[in-house]
């Protein structure tokens, strides 16, 4: 017999039909146990074991003002779904105030636009709950532990590394990352860890709607020396830069004589994505594999791997971040899994390796950024 999956804990904020209906949902669901943003643990001390909630749906539909203060109660440890029908140029100050104080945001459902109460309540209960219900089975048992002492190395690792270290380059120049729920948080952890000095550059594809990514990129770019910006097409890129794909574009890269530019485009979704790891990865094949540092970090299903595959046959070298560090430990066991992953590490282990791997070409002091 499999064994009941202990009941999460969630709240939702907002007073539309949907939220409404989303509470009620959940309320009645053996999967969940509804609490208030600000309850007291033990109020659901029997289900929960005393812990925080798990998960919060936040609705950003409202007054600023009633999210501001939801904010403000919503402990920093409860993984964040965003919902709305707003895009984050509207929300920017609120979805900014998010990504700066280092809120655990999982992803943003885009709602679309409903013609009725009705409408909008078949939604919560055949779209809106199913994913809830989706994330909420690929998180770990019990919230990720502190990020300290989990570093797994490739020597300790079950599968053999697939390269030699000591066979490669002694330097690489660009560190590509996949990422997608759970991401927010970890690029702010392992970015504030990295000098300004970096002597290479970082392609982040990042799973996240139009609009949400310029958000990031400003949260992020106070967090870290060095200079975190969204790409833009025919950017040069550069070292000791960060370079986040917007979200509703696809980014890669192309060579021009001796130099590297993004290429930034509108799409189709790539394995349900957009931006899409695998065409970043893919298209360093092309350009720069056996100086490409990959990395997949949290996230839940499978794009990266495939693009992976072919960096690895390319001479990529590649990194995973490690189950007990990962909010939702999907992408990163996808390549674990096809023997795709040299190195295996927490946060902190991926951080060394970037400064390890690419070099600092000089020593600077933490830079003041002017808003």
């Amino acid at each position: 017999m499999v064994p009941a999956l202990a009941p999460i804990s969630v709240f939702v904020t907002g007073e539309s039909v949907l939220a409404r209906v989303a509470r009620d949902q959940l309320r009645n669901s053996p999967r969940f146990v509804l609490v208030p943003p600000d309850h007291d643990p033990r109020d659901a001390r029997d289900v929960t074991g005393g812990g925080i909630p798990r998960l919060g749906l936040l609705e950003l539909d409202g007054p600023d003002e009633a999210i501001s203060a939801a904010l403000a109660r919503i402990p920093s440890e409860t993984g964040l779904i965003l919902f709305g029908h707003q895009s984050a140029l509207k929300i920017g100050p609120i979805v900014r105030t998010l990504f700066e104080t280092g809120a655990h945001v999982l992803e943003y459902i885009a709602l679309p636009p409903f013609d009725s109460d009705e409408s909008a309540a078949k939604y919560a209960r055949e779209s809106l709950l199913l994913r809830v219900e989706t994330l909420a089975n690929a998180l770990p048992p019990e919230p990720a532990p502190p990020r300290a002492s989990q570093t797994m190395h490739a020597g300790s690792f079950p599968r053999p590394a697939n390269r030699d270290r000591s066979r490669l380059s002694a330097r690489f120049d660009i560190c590509a990352i996949g990422i997608s729920a759970g991401g927010p948080r970890a690029l702010a952890e392992l970015l504030e860890k990295l000098p300004g000095g970096l002597n290479g550059s970082i392609l982040i594809a990042q799973h996240m709607p139009e609009g949400f990514t310029a958000q990031l990129a400003q949260g992020l770019n106070w967090r870290t020396e060095l200079e975190v910006v969204e790409a833009r097409d025919g950017m040069l890129v550069e070292r000791g830069h960060v370079f986040i794909a917007p979200g509703g574009r696809h980014m890669t890269v192309e060579r021009r004589a001796d130099r590297i530019y993004l290429r930034v485009r509108p799409g189709p979704l790539h394995n349900y994505c957009q931006p899409s790891i695998d065409l970043l990865f893919d298209s360093l094949v092309d350009v720069i594999p056996t100086r490409t540092l990959a990395i997949l970090m949290t996230g839940m299903g499978s794009d990266g791997c495939e693009g992976l595959r072919r960096l690895k046959a390319a001479r990529a070298y590649s990194m995973a971040q490690s189950e007990k560090s990962c909010t939702i430990f999907g992408i990163p066991a996808r390549a674990i899994d096809a023997g795709l992953i040299d190195e295996v590490l927490d946060i902190d282990g991926l951080a060394d390796r970037i400064i390890a791997y690419l070099g600092v070409y000089q020593s600077e002091p933490a830079r003041l950024k002017e808003k």
